[in-house]
């Protein structure tokens, strides 16, 4: 369904936006509380160029920081927050609106129960509950649904915007935005916070209206983030790392294409040996392993901190045929390239290892890795297709959902090899043909009739010692 961003460190262009691939933005309603948040509030102007760049925008209130919380002043503070709020969104032209109010920190139910829920029904009571909408943790947004003082949307889903701060790796079935990656350059060189959208009602419309923003027709972005599943939470080691990431590196398991990726991340939390961000299997479906801005065990110290690492669970001595032979695995392996590379802004180029170290941004392997010094491997192999993955990453930022690239049929398979089966000897100038059993008798007879050669020289050498000592004593007895 795309991605919209939020920032409060300046406004940012709403063509740049669009130009960014993103479908609209989050917006503070509420003013500036230090000198650099000059992104605060949102204006008329800016929300009217949203409209005609045919992006979309909802909003959200948010003035006090992690020290003093907005819901922390409970049933006072949502009265007056939420008269701002109108007042706000009447400023800009746009009544009717709904708001998110931010619990920005990690509220426990204790102060949801005693404040934090009466700031909230204080809220519904000025602007209708259909209005409010919450920001927060997975846990404060089950709360706050099941209290009843956010917007219910039906078949599950609430006005609930979800970051991933404080939720401990779980997602909140009734969020309709995710926030995952904070922090990152986004449009303009401007600091920003990206956000998936998982339902068609994000708040970017006043409730009830027929015809919301997102039902216009226009070109859609891609919308795919690259996740089917989700065990980032299992890696207990690492550290965070800095975004954007500008380098994607990819490699291989060195398992058989058909091993899962789970019994990797497990094999990998269980021994410590190593990590990536992303797995994908022969199933075609792609695990998060570590967040884009958590540093990985995949190459040497410097590539862990500064590249994105897709393994697939594959094997680097597979020639071009039989990876071609795993249609689904190289999509997945697009997806998340195609990902990365409209989120960071890195090129659908393949690196060699003189560019990479040169500080070029695209896609490598292993291999090229080696530059970056701490390793010696050399997956995802000399014939990994390169070329199939990046059009096909190429193609999904295009909008294409149906891979143009013609996938060869599976090789066929080699008959069994029996005891019958005839063997060519490997001996140069040898053109000796037999069954493989035969090959196995002359193997079992030169073993044992070496043993048995082994075993008569041993004996002859137990005599000659037995000669031999016999003869020194005759000796020491003559010098007697």
């Amino acid at each position: 369904m795309g991605t919209v961003l939020d920032y409060s460190v300046s406004p940012i262009s709403a063509s740049a936006i669009r130009d960014a691939g993103h479908v609209g933005a989050v917006r503070y309603l509420s003013p500036p509380r230090e000198a650099w948040m000059k992104g605060k509030p949102a204006t008329a102007e800016e929300a009217q160029n949203f409209k005609t760049q045919a992006l979309d925008m909802a909003f959200v209130w948010q003035y006090g920081g992690a020290s003093s919380p907005d819901a922390m002043r409970g049933r006072e503070g949502g009265l007056a927050d939420a008269t701002n709020a109108g007042k706000q969104l009447k400023a800009i032209a746009r009544t009717g609106y709904p708001v998110f109010f931010a619990v920005d920190f990690d509220i426990t139910l204790d102060q949801w129960n005693t404040t934090a829920v009466e700031y909230f029904k204080a809220a519904c009571e000025v602007l209708g509950r259909e209005r409010v909408g919450i920001y927060g943790h997975s846990r404060v947004i089950a709360w706050a649904h099941q209290d009843g003082v956010i917007a219910d949307l039906g078949g599950g889903k609430a006005l609930a915007w979800q970051t991933k701060s404080w939720s401990g790796g779980q997602r909140a079935p009734e969020a309709v935005l995710y926030q995952g990656t904070h922090n990152v350059t986004g449009p303009e060189g401007i600091q920003v916070d990206v956000n998936e959208v998982l339902h068609d009602y994000w708040g970017q419309a006043a409730p009830g209206t027929t015809t919301p923003p997102q039902d216009k027709k226009k070109e859609a972005p891609v919308a795919d983030n690259a996740v089917d599943i989700d065990l980032h939470h299992l890696i207990p080691f690492g550290n965070p790392t800095p975004l954007p990431k500008k380098r994607i590196i990819v490699h291989t398991t060195e398992n058989t294409p058909g091993t899962s990726s789970r019994n990797i991340l497990d094999y990998q939390v269980r021994t410590r040996t190593g990590s990536y961000h992303r797995l994908v299997d022969a199933s075609g479906q792609i695990t998060l392993a570590n967040t884009d801005d958590w540093q990985t065990w995949s190459v040497g110290n410097k590539g862990n901190d500064i590249a994105l690492h897709v393994s697939l669970v594959a094997q680097a001595k597979m020639t071009r045929a039989e990876w071609l032979a795993q249609p689904k695995m190289l999509e997945g392996a697009a997806r998340v390239i195609a990902y990365w590379a409209r989120t960071y802004d890195i090129p659908l180029v393949k690196l060699t290892r003189e560019e990479l170290g040169a500080g070029k941004h695209g896609v490598a392997g292993h291999l090229e890795a080696q530059v970056w010094g701490n390793t010696d491997h050399w997956d995802p192999g000399y014939e990994f297709p390169y070329d199939v993955v990046l059009a096909r990453a190429k193609e999904i930022n295009a909008g294409k959902t149906a891979p143009a690239v013609a996938i060869p049929p599976a090789p066929v398979p080699k008959a069994p090899l029996t005891l019958d089966t005839p063997c060519k000897s490997h001996v140069p100038g040898s053109t000796h043909v037999a069954p493989l059993a035969d090959y196995i008798m002359y193997i079992d007879r030169g073993v044992f009739e070496s043993r048995r050669m082994i075993d008569a020289n041993a004996q002859r050498l137990e005599a000659l010692d037995k000669k031999f000592d016999r003869l020194l004593e005759l000796v020491e007895k003559k010098e007697q």
